[in-house]
């Protein structure tokens, strides 16, 4: 019986040189931008298709639970990824979806050694939007 292809992974880099963005939300955030942007990182990781539906109360909750922020926050710093581009601002304005490209594009790596390709956001993009 053939192992079951997975849209998940259990590992992704973390690199020491920090991106732009997360310069800036740890600016404006302190340490719970920096730890906002990780966690979401592992969220994103262990989520099937690397996509997070915000939409359900449970799993918004689950998100400021796994994210350790309280509501506010969380939307706070959720917009300040979508002005910068980092959060996809259409899914999520119109799906209250996260998809994070830069993110996805690290596991590059891992899907290259799976015979599943590599999770894109038009599996999220509704044929309107």
């Amino acid at each position: 019986m053939a192992r079951p292809k997975k849209n998940i992974v259990d590992y992704f880099p973390h690199d020491c040189n920090h991106s732009r963005t997360l310069y800036i939300l740890e600016q404006k955030f302190g340490n719970d931008g920096y730890a906002f942007y990780f966690r979401l990182q592992e969220l994103l990781g262990l989520t099937d298709g690397h996509s997070y539906d915000c939409r359900n109360k449970a799993a918004w909750r689950y998100l400021l639970t796994k994210t350790n922020v309280e509501e506010k926050l969380a939307k706070d710093i959720i917009s300040l990824m979508t002005d910068l581009h980092e959060i996809d601002v259409m899914l999520w304005r119109h799906s209250r979806r996260i998809w994070w490209q830069s993110f996805v594009d690290l596991l590059e790596d891992v899907y290259s050694r799976r015979k599943n390709e590599i999770p894109t956001i038009n599996n999220y993009k509704s044929p309107r939007g």
